[in-house]
């Protein structure tokens, strides 16, 4: 996990700090535990749980009153829907790709609204937002980027990650690409504070 590595918050902090010396661009980091709740899939699971319990309990060669029945069925759906919010493993085996890339995508955009990130003077603020349940990252830029970068420089960056190493070698090729493209000059000031935001 990222958030929970003990040098998480030092590293990055540092890293984007480096990083922005070489470009008038603004790195904003938010590490969020997860982008969706999915309890529609941790209902659907206790539910499968809870019908398979039915059917090994009605054609079991023991003996069960009918009386404990549900209360088999209850227990063992309600544990399933609690390990199945407790390891995110079992969330993404559950899900397309798909949902889980709109959902990280969707909470990258308001995120970006949120923590201001539009709020350099010239618009060359870049989110780079990972969600760690989904183990996928979202890139959003601003409109002065737009101008000065090409859309296809972003095209070869890996947004699937799950590890704090990963991260520093994304922000590291973030920070090149806006480097070659936009790089730092003599009026370069901190607009950002360079310490990642932790959403849980």
């Amino acid at each position: 996990m990222i958030i929970d590595h003990p040098d998480f918050g030092p590293r990055i902090e540092a890293l984007v700090g480096e990083l922005e010396r070489g470009t008038q661009a603004e790195i904003v980091v938010v590490v969020a535990r997860a982008s969706g709740s999915y309890q529609d899939v941790r209902l659907a699971t206790a539910g499968v749980v809870a019908m398979t319990t039915l059917f090994a309990v009605v054609y079991s060669p023991f003996d069960v009153h009918p009386l404990n029945l549900p209360l088999f069925m209850l227990a063992l759906g309600a544990l399933s829907w609690w390990l199945s919010g407790r390891f995110p493993a079992s969330i993404r085996a559950l899900t397309r790709r798909t949902r889980r890339e709109a959902q990280v995508l969707e909470a990258a955009r308001a995120t970006f609204v949120e923590e201001a990130v539009h709020g350099t003077r010239e618009r060359t603020g870049v989110l780079v937002y990972v969600s760690e349940l989904e183990g996928r990252a979202a890139l959003v830029r601003d409109l002065g980027l737009d101008g000065k970068v090409a859309g296809s420089a972003w095209n070869g960056l890996d947004l699937s990650l799950q590890r704090l190493d990963q991260l520093e070698l994304l922000l590291g090729q973030v920070g090149a690409i806006l480097a070659e493209h936009l790089p730092a000059s003599d009026d370069n000031p901190n607009e950002i504070p360079n310490a990642p935001v932790v959403r849980s």
